[in-house]
């Protein structure tokens, strides 16, 4: 119910986009969606209204595509800080690891968390 959405500090224009979201659902719009090549599976997202390149990238990995990195992430970006000191050429790192990106992303987030200060 979009009341109680609301009333759970979810904006209204949110609560339309998640509706949008669950019909595409309902609809079968995401059917084979896992299965396409990277970029066309990001399109088909980012055309739902309220689906930034963030979500769809952020989306897809958590569902299993270990290929996506959604490069606006603050914690990457700041693991990737830690461990480069700098933060000017992250996307151009993920798109080198190619398919493997995702599991960089979940390297580096445990490697900095879990390596000592001072090496």
């Amino acid at each position: 119910d979009p009341a109680d959405l609301y009333l759970c500090k979810v904006s209204r224009q949110k609560i339309a986009y998640l509706k949008i979201v669950a019909r595409a659902l309902l609809d079968g719009y995401f059917d084979g969606i896992l299965e396409m090549p990277l970029r066309d599976a990001l399109d088909k997202l980012i055309a739902l209204k309220g689906v930034g390149n963030w979500t769809a990238r952020y989306w897809l990995a958590t569902v299993g595509r270990l290929d996506s990195l959604a490069y606006g992430d603050a914690g990457l970006a700041s693991a990737y800080k830690a461990a480069y000191g700098h933060t000017h050429d992250l996307e151009a790192w993920g798109e080198a690891l190619g398919d493997v990106r995702g599991w960089a992303y979940y390297y580096l987030i445990w490697g900095v968390k879990y390596l000592p200060a001072k090496i």
